[in-house]
């Protein structure tokens, strides 16, 4: 059961990052794959025809962008169950981030680089709207095993509303508090 929460949580954050930059999922599943307890199927951002001289705004855009999501996956992990992180979770996702990044950078500065957009995804799932969504992706995989595009939108939207009545609920709150 624990293998399978962590996975949840692992996958679950690929999803959320990839709805976040509006990149289409094709599923997100806990069910074993090969070596791997979970994948997350998706549109990136970036094709595989950017060449290494291709430094335009746009190109290094959809590479940060797919890096990251490479990236959300473990480091959701890390957020919600950092116990179960092990140095082989998210392997193979960390070698296509390197992959997909070294398009852009070499040397000394791949690295950094890298270093620079796992901060931004640490960044990223720590947001309290971000944990709520990767909270109800996840719960919603231990549930179903697998969840479609609409599917993983529904619950980002509806932990979207949640989190957003809370914090008008909360504003409301202060309101009063501040007329008494």
């Amino acid at each position: 059961m624990r293998d399978r929460r962590s996975t949840a949580y692992h996958e679950a954050g690929h999803a959320v990052a990839q709805a976040h930059f509006r990149l289409k999922i094709k599923k997100v599943a806990i069910v074993r794959h090969g070596d791997s307890l979970g994948h997350m199927k998706g549109r990136m951002a970036t094709n595989s025809s950017i060449e290494y001289d291709n430094n335009s705004g746009r190109a290094q855009l959809g590479v940060e962008r797919d890096v990251m999501v490479f990236l959300a996956g473990r480091a959701a992990q890390r957020e919600f169950m950092p116990r179960s992180v092990r140095s082989y979770h998210g392997r193979s996702d960390y070698k296509w981030a390197a992959e997909l990044l070294g398009r852009l950078a070499s040397g000394e500065e791949l690295p950094v680089y890298f270093k620079l957009l796992e901060i931004r995804v640490k960044g990223f799932v720590k947001k309290p709207l971000v944990r709520a969504q990767i909270e109800g992706v996840a719960k919603e995989l231990l549930i179903r095993k697998t969840l479609t595009d609409k599917q993983v939108k529904a619950v980002i939207q509806d932990a979207t509303q949640r989190d957003f009545d809370e914090r008008v609920k909360e504003c409301r709150k202060r309101e009063r508090h501040r007329n008494k």
